[in-house]
């Protein structure tokens, strides 16, 4: 399956950040978020969160806290993790988690550094690319299917990131997918005074 241009990709996050991402201009990366000292609802696995120090071979440098990370498919392991309650500091579960969605073509054309991996970025297999070309090296079969579990590495490879150096700006967001209309419904309301609107809709087949 080739990937298909403009490539979606998208950024899982708790519906109580969404104000502080548009007070701050957009999507910010890990390290700047400790930086300004800004708070957050975490929806992370730590184990996994103190093995992103990794270095980042391409692109800008630095390691992987330092770059927003992407998926290539809204519905990924981590999604499934979350549903499951296997986040200690996060058991709400899937409802409140919005993905919020760009194309790679739309970093690259902003100027802001980027790379992107083969499979989930701690592992060290994971290979590095910083050419949108190499994305045809990416398994699409997995990356475009509806679940992972029937391909060999599916659960690594369905990790795969994409990877934007710092911050991407709110503007580049052009669709919200929400879970229900309650959660539409509240988006609505957090962006209604925002000069920027991204497009908001209930995206069933993006959630468990």
């Amino acid at each position: 399956m080739p990937h298909k241009v403009p490539t979606h990709i998208c950024h899982m996050t708790h519906i109580d950040n969404l104000p502080s991402i548009i007070t701050a201009g957009g999507l910010m990366s890990h390290t700047s978020i400790r930086q300004k000292g800004i708070g957050y609802t975490d929806i992370s696995l730590q184990s996994v969160q103190e093995k992103r120090n990794k270095p980042v071979p391409c692109a800008a440098g630095g390691t992987l806290h330092d770059y927003v990370p992407f998926y290539f498919h809204p519905k990924n392991p981590m999604q499934y993790t979350i549903m499951k309650g296997n986040v200690a500091q996060y058991q709400n579960g899937i409802k409140e988690l919005l993905l919020l969605c760009t194309t790679a073509q739309a970093i690259d054309e902003a100027d802001i550094q980027f790379a992107f991996t083969d499979r989930h970025a701690v592992l060290a297999l994971a290979d590095f690319h910083s050419d949108l070309s190499d994305l045809n090296l990416l398994n699409w079969d997995i990356l475009g299917a509806q679940y992972w579990n029937n391909f060999p590495d599916g659960r690594e490879v369905r990790q795969a990131e994409f990877l934007a150096y710092k911050k991407v700006p709110w503007n580049l967001v052009h669709h919200i997918g929400v879970y229900d209309k309650v959660i539409l419904q509240r988006v609505m309301d957090i962006i209604k005074a925002s000069t920027h609107k991204p497009n908001v809709e209930v995206t069933p087949g993006w959630f468990f």
